[in-house]
């Protein structure tokens, strides 16, 4: 998949990336059963690219005023761009922001975060949710091998069933952290840190291999991170941090940030938005192509936000959801890009999906499979 992703590219890159019909991004219509508007909320699309799920996120006017936490499950379907709102059983998280969420297989992880006001009440908890139950438990752990409580870690599922979680805030101290929580014996590792970035949170992390890279990150205040000329990699065979230069586009290097996306398209890093200082934003897009490690400054994402959330499907479909805009609103906008031409399974299922009128009853008797309906018609009961 990675010499097929596509985004326009800026004016004075070198290298112009061509586009077609498929790759462009589009802006759905927001259905009126859509999660409110919100940042800093945490999401995953679910392995089969199905379901996009929402947890939790912070609201705030944009005078600063009416701050609400929210403690909700959503799942966004994305075929037919519609939402539901989703009863679970169970015990549920009870921090709202700024935690981190995985899926494996049929479970959802979502670990740490914060309520409101920020850093009065922070967890170090793990949460799992069964989507087929539809049921929260608190998984049973020795929080005294694993990080204290803190919100805006970096959480990613490594290629050896682990989760590799760091940094974070406690909302006064920064960590430099770094641990590994296995999915089979729900058991914390503490790793090196040693070599590896400075203590900042709202960071990305992603794998690439065997290796993973963390990108960006900082804390709000002046000078509060650095410019992304250089990255820093920890290679999970030799247990050790290295910190890569990167190359320049012809138009440098993409600005520090936090509460970005960072989001792999097979051979390419897709990076978007966040902010840089206190009362700066970086609402830009990039792309590191990880095969040389060079910058390429890109345009055209319609929505420029940051505390926003994104993740990409296996058909490499982007997907973003909320966050705030540069006049400090908070959206519930879905923003969705094509990296590549879905199969002709999934456009057929996108295309009947996105057809309202259908009843699970039609498609009976059209004949098709008892998958495809589920999948076209997830939220119709049988």
């Amino acid at each position: 998949m990675g010499a097929r992703v596509s985004l326009s590219a800026g004016s004075h890159d070198e290298e112009h990336i061509n586009t077609n019909q498929v790759r462009r991004w589009v802006i759905p219509d927001t259905p009126s059963n859509a999660p409110s508007p919100r940042s800093g909320h945490a999401s995953a699309i679910q392995e089969d690219g199905q379901f996009l799920w929402i947890f939790g996120g912070y609201f705030e006017t944009v005078q600063g005023t009416g701050k609400t936490g929210y403690l909700d499950l959503y799942r966004y379907h994305i075929a037919s761009n519609s939402w539901a709102l989703v009863p679970t059983t169970g015990p549920a998280p009870v921090t709202s922001c700024s935690q981190s969420m995985v899926i494996v297989g049929r479970r959802l992880y979502l670990f740490g975060g914060t309520g409101v006001p920020f850093g009065l009440v922070n967890s170090n908890d793990m949460y799992c949710c069964d989507l087929d139950a539809l049921q929260w438990s608190q998984l049973d752990v020795d929080k005294q091998c694993g990080p204290t409580p803190r919100f805006g870690q970096s959480m990613v599922l490594g290629p050896d069933s682990g989760l590799y979680v760091f940094g974070g805030t406690d909302g006064h101290l920064f960590y430099d952290d770094f641990y590994r929580f296995d999915l089979m014996t729900y058991q914390w590792r503490r790793l090196p840190s040693y070599g590896g970035p400075s203590a900042r949170y709202r960071q990305m992390a992603i794998f690439h291999g065997r290796r993973m890279i963390v990108i960006g990150g900082g804390w709000p205040f002046p000078e509060g991170g650095s410019v992304l000329d250089v990255i820093h990699v920890f290679d999970i065979d030799t247990n050790a941090w290295q910190r890569v230069e990167c190359k320049p586009s012809p138009a440098g290097f993409p600005a520090s940030r936090r509460a970005h996306t960072a989001t792999r398209l097979g051979d390419f890093v897709l990076v978007m938005g966040g902010m840089r200082q206190s009362e700066e934003y970086a609402l830009d897009s990039w792309l590191l192509d990880l095969r040389d490690l060079r910058w390429i400054r890109v345009m055209g994402w319609p929505m420029p936000t940051y505390f926003h959330s994104c993740d990409v499907t296996p058909d490499g479909t982007v997907v973003t959801f909320g966050g705030v805009q540069e006049t400090r609103a908070r959206t519930n906008a879905i923003c969705m890009y094509r990296s590549q031409v879905p199969s002709l399974r999934t456009l057929c299922i996108n295309s009947i999906a996105s057809r309202h009128r259908f009843h699970r009853r039609d498609l009976v008797a059209f004949g098709l499979p008892r998958k495809w309906i589920s999948e076209i018609l997830p939220n119709e009961a049988a």
